[in-house]
């Protein structure tokens, strides 16, 4: 669409008085993916001022969000082995995916700081509270997984529609959660 519209100004510029607009589903689809970018900053925002509010730290809340990158790799991923297009329901996906990703985390590094405040040594809390939270973060993460098979394969009524939005859930989840096992504990250290 952008190379479209490059190329349209080009041969434009030829020929003064004319001009173009994008129209029907080009201008929706743009109206839409500029609303859902804005309802993205604005849950980035909220959720980065809930988490640092809660761990009462501007470290913490950059240790968690940084899972999110892990799961928007692994919703692409996903994407690209389905042929799934990104559009407005895999974008509504990737936002309810910044919410769930930093769950685990949260677990994850509340039980670490439980273990600080009760006496331990950094990587002695690391290693005990990844112990003690590793099968409750996977058992969270796999039900949610295994209940998004049926949307991503878009069974049932309407699950063509919504098939997009559990494929990106489903990568995203399964990537970020072993990678934020491994980096969350790093970066705390």
């Amino acid at each position: 669409s952008k190379y479209l519209q490059e190329s349209v100004k080009k041969v434009l510029k030829n020929y003064v008085g004319y001009s173009y607009q994008t129209s029907g589903i080009s201008y929706y689809l743009t109206d839409a993916f500029k609303g859902l970018f804005i309802a993205a900053s604005i849950s980035f925002f909220l959720l980065y001022a809930v988490i640092a509010c809660l761990f009462e730290s501007l470290r913490k809340p950059i240790i968690i969000i940084m899972s999110f990158p892990f799961g928007f790799v692994g919703a692409f991923i996903a994407l690209a082995i389905t042929g799934t297009a990104i559009s407005v329901v895999s974008f509504i996906g990737l936002v309810m995916l910044m919410g769930v990703v930093v769950n685990n985390a949260i677990v994850l590094l509340e039980r670490i700081e439980q273990l600080r405040d009760g006496g331990l040594e950094i990587h002695e809390a690391i290693i005990e509270g990844c112990k003690q939270r590793v099968r409750p973060v996977l058992m969270t993460t796999l039900t949610t997984i295994l209940a998004l098979i049926p949307m991503a394969l878009g069974l049932g009524d309407g699950g063509a529609l919504m098939a997009p939005l559990g494929i990106v859930a489903f990568g995203g989840l399964l990537v970020s959660t072993l990678v934020t096992l491994f980096v969350i504990p790093a970066t705390f250290a």
